[in-house]
Parts: structure tokens; sequence; C-alpha cells
């Protein structure tokens, strides 16, 4: 941190959240600066269907107000209502958003929205990005230790990322799953030569290693998985871009992606 400052999000430092994987969201206030400080005013955010996007306008003291990408309505989410939904995440039917949600709102004797999925959305993107602020932090101690540990020879390491993304998660503990995820984006980033595969960049650490960051083509809140045809390595810079920038997909297989990133055409081998 800059100046020696540390971030806060609500009423949370963000050394708090780093140290703590389980963190209770109810703990948080989530308020006018908490948003602001997680999200900026003119991004595009995936509604919870994942059928359209709405962009943030603004942030008052009670609400973010949003508008569609195709629509003209301009709407509002309470930030009560939003940090309820993050609270019930578990509680929401992928395969009926809207009315999981208004259940959870009556369940608290909040008033139904016409907001729904745009709640839903925000909720997950929330604990996206709460998540990433972790384990930004936490990944680069881990591969600092796993990198003494990875086969040496690449044959040894692609059999190593085969087996870490084929076991069975279903009796796994969630830190557990964690770490299987770090190391295969690790064996994923190694084998592509720890560079950025937009711009060829790589960022040389103080210890003689390289700094470079693993992509989710399918978000990460959206289910996708760390698999090699669903990690992409780039740069910092990067990354963000890939994230939050106006990307569309045109062609996607198991050994290369194509895609329009901010009027800039890319194909990416996803080979190891």
């Amino acid at each position: 941190m800059l100046g020696g400052t540390t971030k806060r999000y609500g009423n949370i430092t963000e050394n708090e959240i780093r140290s703590n994987v389980n963190l209770n969201f109810r703990r948080i206030i989530m308020n006018k600066k908490y948003f602001e400080n997680l999200f900026r005013i003119g991004e595009s955010i995936q509604s919870g269907g994942e059928r359209e996007s709405f962009e943030i306008l603004d942030f008052s003291n009670i609400c973010i107000r949003i508008k569609p990408i195709h629509a003209d309505t301009k709407q509002s989410l309470n930030y009560e209502k939003i940090k309820l939904i993050v609270n019930n995440i578990d509680k929401v039917d992928k395969r009926s958003i809207s009315q999981s949600v208004r259940n959870i709102l009556k369940k608290y004797s909040l008033t139904e929205t016409a907001s729904e999925t745009y709640l839903y959305g925000l909720a997950k993107e929330i604990l996206l990005r709460q998540d990433n602020i972790l384990l930004d932090h936490n990944l680069i101690k881990f591969e600092t230790k796993q990198l003494k540990k990875l086969p040496r020879t690449r044959k040894e390491q692609i059999e190593l990322l085969k087996r870490q993304i084929s076991t069975t998660r279903t009796r796994l503990s969630t830190s557990e799953i964690r770490v299987r995820n770090a190391k295969a984006i690790l064996l994923i980033k190694q084998l592509r030569g720890n560079q950025c595969q937009i711009c060829k960049t790589a960022i040389l650490k103080k210890d003689g290693g390289f700094y470079v960051e693993g992509a989710h083509i399918k978000n990460k809140s959206a289910d996708g998985p760390e698999s090699i045809d669903n990690i992409i390595v780039l740069c910092p810079n990067h990354h963000k871009e890939f994230d939050y920038g106006n990307r569309k997909i045109i062609s996607h297989t198991s050994d290369e992606i194509k895609f329009t990133l901010n009027s800039e055409t890319y194909t990416i081998s996803l080979k190891v």
C-alpha cells in the first residue's frame, strides 16, 4: 500500500479480508464507501442469469443506481438488499433466480423488487472480488513454496496438472479445493512460460521468479473451473482488461480461444 495506508472495505480492512478465508459478510458494513472501493462508475456487471449486463451509474447513501445495457430504464439496488442476498447466496436456485430472491426478501420483511437478477448478479460479483482479494495475496506466498516442490520435467508437470484437475472435489473441504485450484493455476502458468499470452510480458520478482496471473475464461462466479481450457495466463493489466473490458468471445475450443477485447482481436492457444 502506498503511504502505509490500509485499504478498507466498509468496516473491514483488506488485511482482515486476506487473513480470513471464511469471511463472514455479516460483519461488513455495505455502505457507499464499501461499493466505491469495490466497483467503479461505468463498469459493466453480468446479471444473475448471465443473459444480459448492467452498467453502474453512481452510488448514493442507500443504493447503487444501475442501467441495463440494452434498456433505457434506470434502477436502484438497495445496499441492505444486496447484503442480504450476499449472505444468502447459497439459497438462490439458479433455475429460478427471480423467485428465489423474492422469497429471501420476503422472509426478511423487505419489499420485493423488479431487479432480482441484478441483485443476484451483483452479489455474485461481490463474493468473487472479495475472494480475489484474498487469493491475490495468498497465491504469491503459496506459489513461492510450491515452485520448489514441482516436478522438474515438463512431462511430469503435465501429468500432475491432469491429476489436479481430474480429482473429484465432492469430498474435499473448501480449503482443500482452494489449494488444489491454486496448484492447477500455478502449473498452467509454468507450462505456458510464465508470461502474458497477450503482450508476452514477464514481471521479474526479487526472488528471481516471474509474476503473472491466471484469468478465467468462464468466470468463477459462473462455476468456471481451473482447467487447461478455461485459464489463460495474463499480466495484471491485461487480466483486468479481460475481466472488465468490452470482451466478446468469437470461438472457444479445447485448443484455443479467439476473442475481441476493446476492439482488438486475439487468438490464444490453450495448449500446454
